[in-house]
């Protein structure tokens, strides 16, 4: 015999429960400066460490509103679990394309000099002198920063440490393979 119901007053246990495996559903909670941009159909890119794998997802459905406590918008993430492999309640985490530009100038993040509300980048010019020049930012990721104005392709920027660095000053500089800071998007 089975007893009816789940009510918590008995603390009976459910005989069974069924979850559907094939498609599962990320719930994010996306930050309010960044609802604008989030939009039906979007992918989504999801990480599980426990299992040292990304997966695809898609931006599902999303409530529409804003939770006045959190100031976040519940954001539903579907993601095909082919093979079975992900289980309900694995953490994961997800990273949402908000904006592509193709054939940005973007430097890496740390190649800027944040003084205040102005932003610059140490130059390398073809006399070899440091030149400060401001700059405009245009979006950002983890570790690089699109340059909207200030610096050209082709211009030599400093990266790292620029303490002592100065206007004007005469240096050798030492050129790193562009490659190596394309790595990490």
């Amino acid at each position: 015999m089975i007893q009816a119901g789940t009510a918590s007053q008995t603390q009976t246990m459910p005989v069974a429960r069924l979850s559907e495996d094939q498609l599962l559903r990320l719930v994010l909670p996306v930050p309010e400066s960044v609802v604008p941009r989030i939009h039906v159909g979007e992918p989504v890119t999801v990480n599980v460490h426990s299992l040292n794998r990304g997966y695809e997802g898609r931006v599902a459905r999303f409530s529409g509103k804003i939770d006045l406590a959190t100031r976040t918008m519940e954001t539903e993430i579907d993601v095909p679990n082919r093979g079975f492999v992900l289980k309900p309640g694995m953490y994961a985490e997800a990273a949402l394309t908000l904006d592509r530009r193709a054939d940005a100038l973007a430097v890496p993040v740390q190649a800027l000099s944040v003084n205040g509300q102005s932003t610059a980048v140490f130059l390398v010019t073809l006399e070899s002198k440091i030149e400060e020049r401001p700059v405009t930012l245009g979006i950002e990721t983890p570790n690089k920063v699109e340059i909207l104005s200030g610096i050209k392709e082709n211009d030599l920027v400093v990266v790292g440490s620029r303490s002592q660095l100065k206007a004007g000053q005469r240096v050798e500089p030492k050129v790193v393979d562009p490659a190596f800071f394309s790595g990490a998007e």
